[in-house]
């Protein structure tokens, strides 16, 4: 059996800003990990790399949590499990073995770039801010 450190490249030199990051994920990557946390943060927010991978087209696995339901349909735009590592390890496998449920790639990430997009939430802010208190 090879080593991990063969297959696992850790890249921290590239960034978003300037494409290199983006390009490299999608040119370079198979699978975004999102968060698979045991905190209260980790059950109530929607994390940065889900946002950022999904409109790349990346396939990604992360923990499921009530939170993602308001925006998404987990196990449906993307691919959840336990956060445990025995449970990650075992969907990393079940992915890698052509077995994960199927994912409308293209689907999800026109769902994040709609939801996400900084004209949404203008529109949102906007409303907010047309309130009467």
């Amino acid at each position: 059996m090879s080593k991990l450190s063969s297959h696992v490249f850790i890249e921290n030199d590239l960034k978003f800003i300037d494409g290199f990051l983006p390009q490299y994920l999608v040119e370079n990557c198979d699978l975004a990990l999102g968060i698979f946390g045991n905190t209260d943060k980790a059950y109530n927010v929607i994390p940065n790399k889900l946002i950022e991978s999904l409109p790349l087209g990346i396939p990604t696995l992360t923990m499921n949590s009530s939170v993602l339901r308001e925006f998404f349909e987990p196990e449906i735009d993307f691919w959840t499990c336990e956060p445990s590592p025995k449970a990650i390890s075992e969907a990393i496998i079940a992915l890698i073995s052509n077995t994960p449920t199927p994912v409308d790639w293209q689907q999800t990430r026109q769902k994040v770039l709609s939801i996400f997009s900084v004209t949404h939430y203008k529109k949102i802010v906007a409303e907010v801010l047309d309130r009467s208190y």
